[in-house]
């Protein structure tokens, strides 16, 4: 009888699903054994702490996503650091840099954000639309102060734009979405396989954590992997991601 293939759903905003618990329930069916529930704004933290400690499957990060940036309190940094010392399993994010924005002032407050996840040694998620030559100039000027790892979530990256974020300790984490593009092909000749993880970025576009495996579907269809290698190399990928402390 064949092992059932195992996921993590690198990236999704579960707190804002409906019926969480009843998908929580769907997701171990269908193998899918974890997941890393991101914030979006202030106001998610309590929900994300509270989902995580019901459920020990789900990891959390706190941050503010780059087109929420209006409601972030004048105190934000210091309630950041402040959650990040009570929970010290939790990330950061997703924060990063989006061209429907004010990128200026997107800006400012992504780079708080890269500084706490340096200061407390924590994973961020990053954001980023139409602004990849900016985010690869403030990964530039803070380079010798940037957290242990970093995710980029829902990627959209050209073949050129991967191969400079290779220089960084960054995991490519991609949705629905990538298989959008047109050079999505040419795109994952240059993303090392041993920094490849999925997501299902719950709930955009009406999605939930269980469409994780159609994800790897598109992949195997992309990449001419085994299907059951690569679910296998994008777990053990996640997992590592999720060790970082180890990596300290």
């Amino acid at each position: 009888m064949p092992v059932m293939k195992k996921y993590i759903d690198a990236h999704c905003h579960i707190h804002l699903v409906e019926n969480s618990a009843g998908i929580l329930k769907e997701m171990m069916k269908k193998g899918i054994v974890g997941g890393i529930c991101n914030a979006v704004t202030v106001s998610d933290w309590k929900k994300i702490t509270e989902l995580c400690i019901q459920n020990e499957t789900i990891r959390g990060t706190f941050g503010v996503h780059p087109l929420y940036i209006n409601d972030v309190p004048s105190d934000f940094m210091r309630l950041l650091l402040e959650q990040l010392t009570i929970y010290p399993d939790f990330g950061v994010g997703e924060c990063g840099l989006d061209s429907r924005g004010d990128i200026e002032k997107q800006t400012k407050i992504f780079e708080m954000q890269l500084k706490a996840g340096y200061l407390m040694k924590r994973p961020v998620h990053i954001h980023c639309v139409h602004a990849f030559d900016k985010l690869l100039r403030v990964l530039k000027e803070h380079r010798l102060k940037l957290p242990p790892v970093m995710l980029l979530h829902g990627y959209s990256g050209n073949a050129e734009i991967t191969k400079r974020l290779t220089g960084y300790d960054v995991y490519f984490s991609v949705s629905n979405r990538f298989f959008k593009g047109k050079n999505k092909a040419e795109v994952l000749k240059y993303i090392p396989l041993d920094r490849l993880l999925i997501e299902s970025d719950a709930p955009d576009d009406l999605k939930t954590p269980t469409e994780v495996p159609n994800i790897l579907t598109l992949l195997v269809r992309e990449m001419k992997i085994p299907q059951e290698d690569l679910a296998q190399i994008i777990y053990q990928n996640t997992e590592r991601f999720l060790s970082w402390k180890n990596n300290l």
